[in-house]
């Protein structure tokens, strides 16, 4: 199957600079490096409440996994929650409210076309699916979640220290396998 990862939904869709940010923060001493991948698709100095067009900031995120591969997209994928969710509120919420919040944080920070949806889904009183049905790749959608999760803690532990777990299911199509989506288990 082809990978879909970077097929934009709607070349009209703009995003806001406090998603692209991340991604020069995510580069750490070569942050000029990000910016200059980002130039390259005409995106100049990012401000936060500057609009800018998706397709650019998918194709800059392409090139990043080209030459630095998927791990760079997921410690992006990290940085974009820290940067959406300032600390002062981190702590006001659980994981599983903070899940629930996802899509209309994510709808937010886009505007002009359709960039898709995040769709919360509980399962149990330990577990939920989070299906990322967007233009942005996995490792961005799985950086996402570990950040969240390691700032959230879920509501409902059991006596015993429990971790959170993050899989996505390889039983159905993904992005990376020519869906469209990403369906992720989480379990706590």
């Amino acid at each position: 199957m082809q990978n879909t990862e970077f097929e934009v939904f709607d070349p009209n869709a703009e995003t806001t600079g406090k998603n692209i940010i991340p991604l020069i923060d995510a580069m750490g001493e070569f942050r000029s490096i990000g910016m200059a991948y980002l130039k390259k698709y005409d995106i100049d100095t990012p401000e936060p409440d500057g609009w800018y067009p998706v397709s650019s900031y998918i194709s800059a995120l392409r090139l990043i996994q080209e030459k630095l591969g998927e791990n760079t997209l997921f410690l992006i994928g990290t940085r974009i929650f820290k940067n959406a969710w300032p600390e002062e509120m981190q702590g006001e919420f659980s994981l599983e409210q903070m899940l629930q919040m996802t899509n209309q944080a994510y709808q937010e920070n886009h505007r002009n076309g359709y960039v898709g949806e995040i769709i919360y889904n509980q399962i149990s009183d330990y577990s939920c699916e989070v299906v990322f049905n967007r233009t942005y790749c996995t490792a961005l959608d799985r950086g996402l979640l570990v950040s969240m999760s390691r700032t959230f803690e879920p509501e409902k532990y059991s006596s015993i220290e429990a971790e959170v777990e993050i899989t996505l299911d390889e039983t159905k199509p993904s992005r990376k396998t020519g869906g469209y989506k990403n369906h992720f288990h989480i379990t706590w």
